[in-house]
């Protein structure tokens, strides 16, 4: 009896309290569902809705990132962006121009033919993925900004004004660096378009429909009809409405500048730069010590030039005051003994001097000589630092052109 009363009275199981619960979910959702209140302004509020938005972005995140690994790509390969197809013949339309400010066009699609793709970029939807590229061209080279344009922006500070004329990531990396200081400007491709944020470029999805009925099938701002700027695009954050379904991806200056490793290929070609500068110093330096050592020689054997004048200048005195002493003796002996003496004095001292003077001639010309060979030691030591210098000065500077040249966008 005891058994069959705690049997009776054992509770629910775990399954009955999960079929419960999943009863009440249900009822709730429906619920909710029926008394929920419309959605009058167009946002997307609803679970279903949601999830619609949810799915939209996810397709178009595919159809953008395809997009923009292309165009890194296309950019690796060839140091630009590609320009516009404005035409829609698949082809870069590099020199099509905007009617009323002769500025270059800007805005159009990715160019598939130019890229080496088989076919256009489409969406899921089988819509022309949009492609914008920021160009900004000046007369100019060094403060050129036209990311489609690859042209000599930026020469490395080399010895001897050394002109290397190579272009290549350098020179984008440069166009780069010159847009990111540049002013913000509605001019020239950005988004946020109250507040002009410029960008490097910018790739949309038009979703599949004509959304806000502006003639074409981008809505909002990414519209040609739109009233702002022709190269303004919606905030890439911007939320999906009945009236509003595009999609947009957006590259900043300084985003696409570390994605391609800019700062490394900047640092790089300018250190190469100002190590074969500096190089080029010491050697020039080590050109003027080794002709100061070549003067100093010169110097030192003229030295012993004028030693060797001296010393024949000594003989010479020597020479005649041998004469003068002979002629005072003689003259000394014709006048008497005591004239003879005092001629004989004179005589000693003056052949004292004559002597002094020889020794100190001949002291000149070895010293002399002696300066001409420790100068000619040191010449040959100043020349042989000269052509090592100078050699090394060569390395570096061939190096800093070879880092220039070999300079890859990564």
């Amino acid at each position: 009896m005891k058994v069959q009363y705690l049997q009776r009275h054992r509770g629910y199981s775990l399954l009955e309290l999960a079929i419960v619960i999943s009863i009440i979910g249900v009822s709730a959702f429906m619920f909710i569902s029926l008394v929920a209140p419309g959605d009058p302004g167009g946002q997307i509020n609803s679970g279903a809705s949601t999830a619609g938005s949810t799915d939209r972005r996810l397709l178009a995140a595919e159809s953008l990132a395809s997009g923009q690994s292309q165009l890194m790509g296309f950019l690796r390969a060839r140091n630009r962006l590609p320009c516009p197809d404005t035409t829609g013949d698949g082809q870069e339309n590099c020199d099509a121009t905007e009617n009323t400010t002769g500025r270059p066009q800007q805005v159009g699609v990715l160019p598939y033919r130019s890229m080496g793709l088989a076919q256009p970029l489409m969406n899921s939807d089988q819509q022309a993925i949009v492609y914008a590229v920021y160009r900004r061209p000046h007369a100019t080279a060094a403060r050129d900004m036209d990311l489609a344009v690859l042209r000599n922006r930026k020469e490395p500070d080399l010895p001897d004004n050394t002109v290397t004329g190579i272009s290549n990531a350098v020179d984008f990396c440069w166009a780069v660096r010159n847009a990111a200081l540049a002013s913000n400007s509605a001019d020239y491709v950005h988004t946020h378009v109250e507040n002009p944020l410029s960008q490097a470029f910018v790739l949309v999805d038009p979703g599949s429909a004509d959304a806000d009925a502006s003639g074409s099938v981008t809505d909002g701002p990414n519209s040609p009809s739109h009233s702002s700027q022709a190269w303004g695009f919606e905030r890439p954050a911007a939320q999906l409405t009945e009236t509003y379904d595009d999609v947009v991806l957006s590259v900043g200056f300084g985003q696409l500048a570390a994605r391609v490793g800019c700062p490394m290929i900047l640092g790089a070609v300018s250190s190469a730069a100002r190590a074969a500068v500096a190089a080029d110093d010491v050697a020039s330096l080590t050109d003027f010590f080794a002709d100061f050592r070549a003067y100093a020689l010169t110097v030192a054997e003229q030295d012993i030039t004028m030693a060797d004048v001296s010393l024949g200048f000594a003989v010479t005195g020597g020479l005649l005051t041998a004469v003068d002493s002979g002629v005072a003796i003689a003259q000394g002996i014709n006048s008497g003994g005591t004239a003879a003496a005092a001629a004989a004095a004179g005589i000693a001292v003056s052949v004292a001097l004559q002597v002094e003077s020889l020794v100190s001639a001949g002291e000149g010309v070895g010293s002399a000589r002696e300066a001409r060979d420790d100068s000619a030691s040191l010449r040959d030591s100043a020349v042989s630092a000269r052509q090592q210098t100078r050699n090394y000065a060569d390395t570096l500077l061939q190096t800093a052109i070879d880092t220039e040249r070999e300079a890859r966008l990564r």
